[in-house]
């Protein structure tokens, strides 16, 4: 166990094992820390909280001891490498860069050729699982949406075509079996329209309406809006400027040539973070995404004669934001039988075996106990680890396999410590016999520890706190939905329908706070709302509204408008990118307001997409405080926003929270399970949020106006 402890301290601050190519996003913030400042703009780092570390340390290359399977990596981005780039700087892109514009170029460029532009390649190049991959697919739509927006198309084809390319990339069954089924119109998002189009390029490989749309835009265009922060107008300047695709835009942007073409500073500086921040974006999936992808390989698991438990692993059972691949312990005596029964697995690609004791490092010992590791690819290019081990020591097994890596090497600290080994092969005693632990609480115990949650085991804490950890939060312990829409602003339902859906979820009260268009009949919504209560006595209604913080740092509708509403959240919804002053000045203005009740999605992120505004979290916790305002966690998996690292912050510090499902359509009320995760790995309990207060305590502490 030495020799892995030696070797988990040397592949970085959390100890991770991810195989050589991965890099490590784990959490690195601990209780009681203070929020760390992100540095200036000039240095391009990850969200909020990014490492202060320099760059040449950022960008050493990850441990590369061990093709072992990763047991996840915690969503908090405190130790991601930074990216120090200018416009008058050398711009250094991280290997997997490489591997991010293979993944763009695939669909596309095969698409392209098969048209006819460029290479001719033919539909035969194009294999049946290149035309079905849901990430490829979904990026293919959003190349129709970006060119359609380039020609001018009618904005509401435009968002179909994205609402498709959303809903699919978040989709866990590949899509090409919906096709088969002939269950396309099942997935929320794609309308008969599309769907027909999509039939069309899973027979023939190819779509008319597609190729109709693509032409005549230039190719740099389709590829350069991938970047974060160019849209459309920008990507045809930078195609009128030369630029051919991404690489050809790092390169430029890196010796200064797009300087000399007439785009502004303020432009090129946009341009070199979008780059950083798309390189820095890592390869993995929402945690939806990766639930959707395992049920099916569990169940076909779990029917196996061989196998006596199946059970998630690593970063989806600790319930992280995201996860890179699916990790599955198996408890079973015959793991020959457990590989075949996985190779008959419907959808699984690449199945290979590996050596089980390349995970603890110890060759100096033969054998450590586990029968087999296997890794697949599933049709939809999720990576599957599973790790099998006798049933005697399924406990250590798993406890091992859902990490995290930082929790795991001071579990084996504390193991040390007492004379004892704890690895994923079990826990040896001090004559290095292995002692059962059918169950992961007998690894614990063990230790004189009870088992901490899994969202808590990312060495924040829960080692030393033992039995003093807190009781967190359940969905059971959930009231109230604080953030809600309807077809009054842009949701996909009416108010009477969001409300059944909120009755029949048990709410006790639900809060609709449609967008503050200007355009809005505030009015006649008022007088809905208050003939829903009448017709719905069971639930009580709240008028609310969420409102825009405009890029200057006023709201978007005058108080005169607030005035007529009982709970405002305010939000950011543009100017992403600014300054980390003026972003703080933003909030700090809207928590001040009297008429404001909180905060909505704070940090503003877009999982896998945009990364979170950088604040001053210290002060807007403090301004929290001060004004007696409450922190929203955003349930939608592309937000789960505040992340669990400022929640964390937020719970230690005393700020009130509530958790909520920023439902659009009924089926998204469940959203509010996801924020509920969040805030369990935040370490928030019943007592700090809101939304698990009686519907009087909760007017008084969210200070809501006008209730009777």
């Amino acid at each position: 166990m030495a020799a892995a402890a030696a070797r988990a301290a040397a592949s970085g601050p959390c100890g991770c094992v991810s195989p050589p190519h991965a890099r490590c996003t784990c959490a690195s913030t601990r209780p009681g820390s203070r929020v760390p400042p992100r540095p200036s703009m000039m240095s391009v780092p990850g969200p909020v909280g990014a490492s202060s570390a320099g760059p040449s340390q950022a960008m050493r290359a990850p441990s590369s001891s061990s093709a072992a399977p990763s047991v996840g990596c915690s969503a908090s981005p405190s130790h991601r490498r930074m990216l120090v780039i200018s416009v008058f700087m050398p711009l250094t892109l991280p290997g997997r860069w490489r591997r991010v514009k293979q993944a763009h170029d695939g669909p596309r460029r095969a698409y392209w050729h098969q048209a006819g532009r460029g290479a001719q390649r033919g539909v035969a190049a194009m294999t049946e699982a290149t035309r079905g991959s849901n990430r490829e697919l979904a990026e293919l739509l959003r190349d129709v949406a970006t060119a359609l927006r380039v020609k001018g198309a009618d904005r509401f084809v435009v968002e179909a075509y994205e609402r498709a390319a959303h809903a699919i990339a978040r989709l866990g069954e590949p899509v090409r079996e919906l096709w088969r089924r002939g269950h396309l119109t099942d997935i929320r998002g794609v309308g008969p329209s599309i769907a027909g189009h999509l039939d069309e390029w899973f027979r023939t490989g190819r779509c008319a309406r597609f190729e109709e749309a693509l032409a005549g835009v230039p190719d740099a265009v389709l590829e350069l809006v991938q970047v974060p922060g160019i849209g459309p107008a920008t990507a045809l300047k930078l195609a009128a400027a030369g630029v051919e695709d991404i690489d050809d835009l790092a390169r430029k942007v890196e010796r200064g040539d797009l300087a000399k073409t007439g785009l502004s500073p303020a432009l090129l500086r946009r341009i070199a973070q979008g780059l950083a921040e798309l390189a820095r974006r890592p390869d993995r999936m929402l945690l939806p995404v990766a639930l959707a992808a395992a049920e099916p390989v569990l169940v076909h698991l779990r029917a196996a004669p061989a196998v006596q438990r199946a059970e998630i692993a690593g970063s989806i059972r600790r319930r992280c934001a995201t996860a890179g691949n699916i990790n599955i312990a198996v408890a079973t005596v015959d793991g020959d039988a457990v590989v075949r029964h996985v190779r008959a697995l419907p959808g699984a690609e690449g199945v290979t075996t590996f050596d089980a004791q390349a995970l603890t490092g110890e060759n100096e010992r033969p054998g450590i106990g586990l029968l087999v590791g296997i890794t697949l690819r599933l049709s939809g290019g999720q990576r599957v680890d599973i790790l099998a081990g006798p049933p005697e020591r399924f406990g250590a097994l798993w406890q091992w396999f859902t990490g995290s890596p930082a929790h795991n090497a001071a579990l084996m600290g504390r193991a040390r410590a007492r004379g004892l080994a704890v690895g994923p092969d079990g826990v040896r005693g001090p004559d290095r016999a292995l002692l059962p632990t059918p169950e992961e609480e007998q690894v614990y115990a063990l230790l004189d520890l009870p088992a901490p949650p899994p969202e808590l085991r990312e060495n924040w804490g829960e080692l030393e706190a033992g039995a003093s950890l807190p009781r967190l939060l359940t969905s059971e312990d959930v009231r109230g939905d604080c953030h809600t829409h309807t077809t009054w602003s842009d949701g996909r339902d009416s108010a009477r329908a969001m409300v059944e859906a909120a009755v029949a979820l048990g709410r006790a009260y639900l809060v609709i706070t449609d967008h503050s268009y200007p355009n809005l009949d505030f009015a006649a919504r008022a007088r809905e709302l208050a003939a829903l209560q009448q017709s719905f006595p069971q639930i009580r209604l709240i008028n609310g509204l969420e409102v825009n913080i405009t890029i200057d740092g006023r709201l978007q509708v005058p108080d005169e408008v607030l005035a007529t509403h009982q709970f405002c959240l305010a939000s950011i919804h543009t100017g992403f990118r600014q300054p980390r002053e003026v972003i703080t000045r933003r909030l700090l203005a809207a928590l001040a307001h009297p008429f404001i009740n909180g905060i909505a999605h704070p940090t503003g992120r877009l999982l896998l997409q945009r990364e979170g505004v950088d604040a001053d979290w210290d002060a807007v916790f403090e301004a929290c405080l001060r004004y007696d305002k409450f922190l929203e966690i955003d349930g939608p998996a592309d937000r789960l926003d505040l992340p669990d690292y400022l929640v964390r912050e937020a719970v230690r510090r005393g700020v009130k929270l509530v958790v909520d499902s920023d439902a659009h359509r009924t089926e998204e009320l469940q959203n509010v399970l996801g924020a509920v995760d969040v805030a369990r790995r935040g370490w928030a309990g019943p007592a700090n949020v809101l939304n698990t207060l009686p519907f009087a305590e909760f007017v008084r502490q969210a200070r809501v106006r006008g209730v009777g």
